[in-house]
């Protein structure tokens, strides 16, 4: 007969199950029980005018006052901005914050979500990661020689004519000739590709929103305004300039060759082979054929690559010509550095290699800090795919979060006392790169979705100073320039009059 009497020992006795989870865990686990008394973060109304004009007082105020989490609404949309100490879970938490969502939604692309199960980022950050960051070298052999005669043209311009230089547009076309040398190859580099190339970057830029913030009209009436700009571009530049006529090429060189697949390519990255071919690899089936469906998706992804890489990065070299020339006390380390570094060639040619320009290691420090301290507010982000827990509130699926960059780039508890102070060769022997991301430096965003075009990016914004400094010395009127548009620094040029006074000997 079965009987309770020899386990009584044990149950007089305390026991207890120690179960370690943190107090956000605890609250995930929670959510569902307690929806009735879920609390939201508190929405702050900040006039527009502040928001647009003076975002950063006006987003810090806010924080100091209600935070360190609000909702302040913006362009229509409800957003929550983070404070630095839940920055950190923002880029953590890939189960409740998506970035492809956040992505998407900022740039108005929510449409490509739907197409091919959602695999546009992911095919993004593959064919960069794979097919161009692990080919640097070679890249970079192929195309510091278009930096060098641009900026020679750029000098000898401005000497001319002896008037200011447009430098967004050198960047922005000295960048697109070297994009489309790698993606498509030297044979398709004239005039006219060149055209639909730059204006490609320019028309997507104003399609993902990227200038909304200066016009009162895109500010004021969103929706109507993405209706009205992208019915312009989709059936102007779009159809009628990049697949009309660079879709053939790309057509071209993936259905009419053949390829390995790299699942079985005995040679993955060939230093070589245009990017287009890599793709035609990637998508590449048993028989060595690309579909037309693959075809197509990869022309869309060349036009993602153009957009990111030429827009995004020419930008940041206007930021960091105008501080170079702005702060020229700089410059004479950094052309001695220069001097150092470049690799003189058998034909009496100067060369700068990859391996150079990671040696450059003031330059290298210089854009650091210019990117630390340029004043971005609301860069990276991410969207809730449920209700998520921040803190002593839960943030409403479906809704933006951005975590206020300002607070982290300048916090004294990541950068020391002087965080607020520009300190161009801070970073010089404390062995952290431009590209290097942290919670207290995420210009490139953060962990996962980091940027990976980050290490060529910052190459490119290399050569485009070092080639300038070569032979001229930048000359900012007045000293300052204008910034633009103060919320979207980031992917935003600011203004100002450089002129480029030649040296009496270049330097290479």
């Amino acid at each position: 007969m079965s009987s309770l009497s020899h386990f009584t020992p044990l149950l007089r006795k305390p026991f207890s199950i120690s179960i370690s989870v943190s107090r956000r865990e605890f609250l995930l686990l929670l959510l569902p029980f307690c929806a009735l008394t879920v609390h939201h973060p508190p929405i702050v109304d900040i006039p527009a005018d502040d928001i647009f004009n003076k975002p950063l007082e006006a987003y810090e105020t806010a924080l100091r006052n209600h935070g360190p989490v609000i909702g302040v609404r913006r362009k229509g949309r409800l957003e929550y901005i983070l404070g630095r100490e839940y920055t950190k879970y923002l880029f953590a938490d890939d189960k409740n914050l998506s970035f492809e969502e956040g992505v998407a939604t900022v740039l108005n692309l929510r449409f490509i979500l739907a197409i091919r199960g959602g695999k546009f980022f992911k095919d993004v950050d593959r064919l960069v990661a794979s097919g161009m960051i692990p080919r640097i070298e070679g890249i970079t052999n192929r195309i510091f020689p278009i930096f060098m005669k641009h900026a020679t043209g750029l000098v000898n311009d401005g000497r001319q004519r002896g008037e200011h230089v447009d430098f967004f547009a050198h960047a922005h076309h000295s960048i697109a000739e070297s994009m489309l040398t790698v993606v498509m190859g030297e044979q398709y580099v004239n005039d006219q590709h060149l055209s639909i190339i730059e204006d490609m970057a320019h028309d997507i830029a104003n399609m993902t929103g990227i200038y909304q913030n200066l016009s009162y009209f895109a500010r004021t009436f969103p929706w109507l305004w993405r209706i009205a700009n992208w019915t312009r571009i989709i059936f102007g530049t779009l159809l009628y300039r990049y697949f009309f006529v660079l879709g053939p090429h790309i057509w071209r060189e993936l259905r009419h060759n053949t390829f390995v697949p790299l699942s079985r390519s005995e040679k993955e990255h060939d230093s070589d082979e245009p990017l287009l071919h890599f793709m035609g690899r990637m998508f590449a089936r048993e028989d060595g054929t690309v579909s037309v469906a693959d075809t197509l998706w990869s022309a869309c992804l060349v036009l993602s690559l153009i957009f990111a890489s030429v827009h995004q990065t020419a930008v940041v070299a206007v930021w960091v010509m105008y501080e170079l020339a702005a702060r020229p006390s700089y410059i004479p380390a950094i052309q001695d550095e220069l001097m150092a570094i470049v690799e003189p060639q058998a034909d009496g040619t100067h060369h700068l290699s990859y391996e150079s320009l990671r040696n450059a290691r003031y330059l290298d420090s210089f854009i650091r800090e210019v990117m630390r301290l340029k004043g971005d507010t609301l860069g990276v982000c991410r969207q809730t795919v449920q209700d998520t827990p921040m803190g002593d509130y839960v943030i409403p699926k479906g809704h933006l979060v951005i975590p206020m960059a300002s607070l982290s780039h300048r916090s004294t508890e990541y950068h020391g006392e002087d965080a607020e102070l520009f300190d161009g060769f801070r970073w010089v022997e404390e062995n952290q790169p431009a590209v290097m991301v942290s919670p207290a430096y995420f210009p490139f965003g953060l962990n996962r979705w980091a940027c990976p075009g980050r290490v060529l990016a910052v190459a490119e914004m290399k050569m485009i100073a070092l080639t300038i400094l070569s032979l001229a010395h930048p000359i900012l009127e007045g000293g300052k320039y204008t910034v633009v548009d103060p919320l979207n620094i980031t992917s935003v040029q600011p203004a100002g009059k450089l002129f480029l006074s030649p040296l009496a000997q270049p330097l290479i």
